[in-house]
């Protein structure tokens, strides 16, 4: 856990960064209510835009 915190302080994230259940619980949510599959693809699109994504496949 120690790690966790000194990387999210390398990277300049803080300790403002959702951990694993929180990012579970909202993506749960969203998908019981149907919405996401629309934010991933705005999600992906967002990323394209700003070329953060790779079409290569490991």
């Amino acid at each position: 856990m120690a790690r966790d915190l000194l990387f999210r302080r390398f990277i300049g994230l803080g300790q403002g960064v959702p951990d694993h259940s929180t990012i579970w619980c909202f993506r749960n949510l969203l998908e019981k209510n149907g919405l996401l599959d629309a934010a991933m693809t705005e999600i992906n699109t967002q990323l394209g835009e700003q070329s953060l994504t790779s079409n290569k496949v490991r």
